[in-house]
């Protein structure tokens, strides 16, 4: 499918309209400042008219102590401070931008989701660097990443991600 049109919506509100790229990617740049949950998805278009939807949300708020919970898509979930976030099934993406403060994932699978940081926490080797701030607890691994922002995948080991580096993405 080739998409041409991507109508972005957060929940029942329409919010943009714009090409995508030969690929289907594209991006939405907004500024929310209330502690809503939003939920965005998108609408393609190709160039015989056929319309269809994404079968993953992007989940984000601005607010603290939020829970974010993804569904059977793939599905895209920002961290904001004192998060909880749950995937669900698909391939899931849980997305973690500069101060965001101290998150707990609570169904990380290591062979399906990726962890996607902000560059800001790393230097050139940010893979290592990143092991090397993991350690096992009794609720799964935590990456402290500095004093106020860490990481907890329940259920999952420094072993197992150590075992899979391509889990990692940095922006």
């Amino acid at each position: 499918m080739v998409r041409i049109n991507e109508p972005r919506s957060d929940g029942s509100v329409s919010l943009t309209q714009g090409a995508a790229d030969g690929s289907g990617n594209w991006t939405l740049q907004t500024n929310i400042n209330d502690s809503t949950v939003h939920n965005f998805t998108e609408k393609s278009t190709d160039l015989a008219g056929n319309t269809g939807s994404s079968a993953g949300v992007t989940l984000y708020s601005a607010g603290t102590n939020k829970s974010l919970a993804g569904g059977t898509g793939n599905d895209y979930l920002i961290a904001g401070p004192k998060d909880t976030l749950t995937g669900g099934a698909g391939n899931d993406t849980f997305v973690f931008n500069a101060n965001f403060g101290k998150d707990v994932v609570k169904d990380f699978d290591i062979n399906h989701d990726i962890l996607a940081l902000s560059h800001t926490f790393f230097g050139n080797d940010p893979i290592t660097q990143l092991l090397n701030e993991a350690h096992d607890s009794s609720a799964g691994v935590v990456i402290a990443l500095d004093a106020n922002d860490s990481i907890t995948l329940n259920h999952v080991t420094v072993a197992q991600l150590t075992q899979h580096p391509s889990d990692f993405h940095f922006f």
